[in-house]
């Protein structure tokens, strides 16, 4: 149901570069630079894009079924998993082949892998190596993907601690030493694999830097890169929290060259972004806290909820456009029945604080009530806390996609939680029941 209405996937102007930086042999750490050269090498031997699309989609379904099954019986885990992939918000982007997606599923595969690896003893071992071989992806996946590294290596430690005194300094020494050599193993791939660096990081210090002056009526932006008689350009085009509408453009008033002469923007602008925090840290804060609030979908309506379709996207290659139509159109009308009317944003569902509390409740519900799903929820927990903290300061643009690990662990946490509860309930009305079995 997720991957035949779109078949062959929705392909937009980022997993068209991603294909074609493959299929050049010119892959940069702009996406996912190990994943897109393995991209390239499955392309060789003449797997087609669109089983790229099938293989994600799969794994999203698979580690869903896995995570829920800890705690459900098998038909119910399965009709969970259903309804988690047929949920408006979740279905929409399935139907996307990118590295969010892709993200998702190296989430997903850690969390079951962490879950299970406190309940299945004898296999511990093989289970962690999964979770930690799938957070190493996640954090090629999407740049400020490394807390998954983070909490892989704190929970690895938690499980092979056998004392509470031991663990506290533990965990947090595995988590550190994760990170560490997972960059360190992440820069030697990038030896081998990236062939051009095209400075990812400068559109987080665009969005900075931009929003700042506008918020301070002061460019600090270098001259070089915005000259005086473009600043009212800048003021005109600007969407708030939202970069791309400068930076993106046929002809930007910002000189915005990632792919040509990077090096020396990159340290013009990273000097001027730390300028700008040490000297304007308040409005620094509050410009990001502005960004955090719009990506939770406090407030405002939330930004799109997913792609149409390929066909509508320049530069498609014909062998991308949808090749069911007709279904395509289906999809589309239920996904547009839940969205506000106005073209290109989400509804009442689509608001990602509704899902952060859903997690984090549900979360704490599986940490106090049972002591046998502790450790998936302590998992829950820290992934959701530590990736909402970094998209906080990290976050380039205002974009729903970025919070699509959020809705499905959110409610993933949900489902869980409160079958811990009404578990735990169960459990201590048969206690208090004269006579009732021990």
């Amino acid at each position: 149901m997720v991957v035949v209405p779109p078949w062959p996937g929705v392909y937009t102007v980022d997993s068209q570069a991603m294909l074609a930086s493959a299929r050049a042999g010119r892959v940069s750490d702009w996406y996912s630079p190990v994943l897109v050269s393995l991209w390239r090498v499955v392309d060789a031997i003449g797997v087609p894009p669109s089983v790229v699309f099938l293989v994600s989609t799969v794994v999203v379904v698979v580690a869903l079924l896995a995570i829920y099954r800890l705690a459900l019986p098998r038909v119910w885990a399965m009709v969970a998993t259903a309804g988690t992939v047929l949920f408006p918000p979740v279905y929409g982007l399935l139907g996307w082949v990118g590295r969010d997606v892709w993200f998702l599923a190296l989430v997903l595969v850690a969390a079951a892998a962490l879950g299970w690896a406190s309940l299945v003893p004898e296999r511990r071992v093989a289970l962690l190596a999964v979770a930690w071989i799938a957070a190493w992806f996640a954090a090629d996946a999407r740049q400020n993907g490394f807390p998954v590294l983070a909490v892989v290596g704190g929970v690895t430690a938690w499980l092979v601690a056998s004392a509470w005194r031991h663990r506290v300094l533990l965990i947090g020494g595995a988590a550190v030493v994760a990170v560490v050599l997972g960059f360190g193993l992440q820069r030697a791939a990038h030896t081998v694999t990236v062939q051009r660096d095209f400075a990812p990081e400068q559109v987080v210090y665009f969005q900075d830097l931009l929003a700042v002056s506008l918020w301070i009526d002061e460019s600090l932006v270098p001259p070089e890169l915005l000259p005086s008689d473009r600043e009212d350009e800048v003021r005109r085009l600007w969407v708030p929290a939202q970069v791309g509408a400068v930076l993106f453009r046929e002809d930007p008033p910002v000189d915005y060259r990632p792919r040509r002469g990077h090096e020396r923007r990159t340290r013009l602008l990273r000097d001027a972004w730390l300028d700008m925090i040490t000297s304007h840290p308040i409005a620094y804060l509050a410009e990001r806290g502005d960004l955090f609030r719009r990506l939770l979908g406090l407030g405002d309506t939330p930004p799109g909820a997913w792609f149409r379709e390929s066909d509508q996207i320049r530069g498609i290659s014909p062998g991308l456009r949808q090749q069911l139509p007709g279904l395509n159109d289906v999809r589309a009308a239920y996904l547009e029945a839940f969205e506000s009317g106005e073209p290109g944003r989400g509804g009442p569902l689509h608001r990602p604080w509704i899902y952060v509390l859903l997690g984090l409740s549900g979360s704490i519900a599986l940490i106090v009530t049972s002591s046998r799903l502790r450790v998936i929820g302590w998992t829950l927990l820290a992934l959701q806390a530590s990736l909402q903290s970094v998209l906080a300061f990290a976050a380039p643009l205002l974009e729903y996609r970025f919070q699509l690990f959020q809705i499905v662990l959110g409610i993933v946490a949900a489902v869980l939680g409160t079958h811990a509860l009404v578990t735990a309930s169960g459990v201590a009305r048969r206690r208090v029941l004269p006579g009732a079995p021990p």
